[in-house]
């Protein structure tokens, strides 16, 4: 089986996290299909990069059995390939609610998007429309690199305060995306500080990191702060809970199923930062790491189970089977 992989978020230089999941996804599956990678590169590039993908990708699209597009944007750009062969697309948040899309304009390419792919990929429960032919396959996470390190050790390796409690906020290319809430976040730390100045409460705020840091990342904070108004399955999150690092989040995406039952962790859905700070404080008293790890592998989203059931979903379309 040959597989194209038609990608708009990909790590450069400039920007290693951008899409490392997207990366390491494929990397996986590469082990036992033959995978080509497209990039859109649109962050440095420019909105013209869809259009040359567009003519390009006319061109190549025949030569392979399978077509995956991760990201909305780069299934629309697939859609309007007119010759292509099956086509998988991945839709990373959930659906139409990209920000700064106008919402007719976002529910014209969702629904052209999922009407015209043979399969979705949902990364948190897809929506009940287009059931027959979506599969909700959250990212996965290799267990091996994000596990439980301890803390002193990681507070040394960044540089950090051994002294202080940090409260971790990850986002992978700019604080400054709207969707991310990196002002409801400092309203939090804001009330933390001001209520509670003995205990030591910092900032850690990650962002174009390497990802050879971030375990260490994890094990330093205390909490991991995921404040965001959208999302579709998180990485951030399923890398702290692998890590045994305690999370409180607002629940979107499938934050319920993530973390909903797992002792430690907590959901929120208001915009009271006293609150939310209040949480935060309790998850970081009364968390247990290993616990917290032991309660994520529990839901089988490891990298390697994720990989079998991507290839799956390829194998199932390639032979005509139905979506289970």
């Amino acid at each position: 089986m040959k597989v194209l992989h038609v990608v708009n978020l990909y790590p450069t230089a400039r920007y290693p996290g951008n899409g490392v999941f997207v990366k390491e996804q494929i990397e996986d599956v590469g082990n036992f299909v033959k995978c080509d990678v497209y990039f859109i590169n649109r962050k440095e590039k420019g909105l013209k990069e869809y259009w040359k993908a567009i003519w390009a990708l006319r061109r190549r699209c025949r030569e392979y059995d399978l077509v995956h597009a991760h990201q909305l944007l780069a299934g629309a750009v697939c859609c309007l390939v007119a010759e292509h062969s099956k086509l998988v697309v991945s839709i990373l948040s959930s659906g139409n609610d990209a920000i700064g899309w106008p919402k007719v304009f976002g529910d014209l390419v969702f629904n052209m998007v999922c009407s015209r792919a043979e399969r979705l990929i949902f990364k948190c429960p897809p929506p009940r429309k287009w059931a027959g032919k979506a599969v909700y396959l959250p990212n996965g996470v290799d267990e091996s690199r994000f596990k439980p390190i301890g803390e002193r050790v990681a507070k040394q390796r960044l540089g950090l305060d051994a002294g202080k409690r940090y409260v971790l906020f990850v986002s992978a290319n700019s604080i400054h995306r709207p969707e991310k809430r990196y002002d409801f976040y400092r309203s939090v730390m804001s009330s933390l500080e001001r209520r509670y100045p003995e205990e030591k409460w910092a900032e850690l705020v990650v962002s174009r990191s390497s990802r050879e840091s971030m375990p260490y990342y994890y094990a330093a904070a205390s909490v991991h702060l995921l404040p965001s108004d959208r999302e579709g399955s998180p990485n951030s999150v399923k890398e702290a809970l692998a890590s045994g690092c305690p999370v409180v989040a607002r629940e979107v995406g499938d934050l319920r199923s993530l973390i909903g039952d797992v002792d430690g962790c907590v959901l929120f859905h208001d915009d009271h930062p006293e609150d939310v700070a209040d949480r935060v404080r309790e998850a970081a008293k009364t968390a247990d790491r290993w616990a917290i790890r032991r309660a994520f592998l529990k839901k089988g989203l490891t990298k390697e189970r994720v990989r079998d059931a991507l290839l799956n979903v390829y194998k199932g379309l390639m032979d005509g089977r139905a979506v289970r």
